[in-house]
């Protein structure tokens, strides 16, 4: 199994999971972690730590953020540069439907390969429904 972990600003995460937990039964080894104004990378750095820990027996961590370049982000890429056994994955860019679908699928799954085909999950998962709903009735 692998353990997933998201890491937000705020309390996205946690709202995040909350949300996921009315879709979907399986929340073994699900975590996240909020950062707060007032917290320092440091502290968050701590956290992550513990988490990563905890999910010690697992076949691998994929760790959601919310967005590239914010501080949760940085802070697990350094995460993610020294794992030498490669057990840690990041994603950036965390939704409903590609975490729905990792924890889905995180049994079956390789970590890479599950990385993979979450990041095809989350391109096909914006979608301008206007463009849909609307797309034909154009007229020439």
């Amino acid at each position: 199994m692998i353990g997933i972990l998201v890491i937000t600003h705020g309390d996205l995460g946690k709202g995040l999971l909350s949300t996921v937990s009315m879709l979907v039964q399986d929340n073994d080894m699900l975590e996240s972690i909020g950062f707060f104004p007032g917290q320092g990378a440091e502290d968050l750095q701590k956290k992550i730590v513990e988490k990563l820990d905890y999910m010690n027996s697992c076949e691998g961590v994929l760790c959601f953020v919310d967005m590239l370049g914010g501080t949760p982000s940085n802070v697990v890429s350094e995460f993610v540069v020294r794992d030498k056994n490669q057990k840690i994955k990041l994603v950036a860019g965390v939704n409903l439907p590609i975490l729905i679908e990792a924890i889905a699928l995180r049994y079956s799954m390789k970590l890479p390969e599950l990385v993979s085909h979450i990041l095809g999950v989350g391109k096909n998962s914006i979608i301008d429904v206007g463009e849909i709903l609307l797309g034909g009735m154009k007229s020439s």
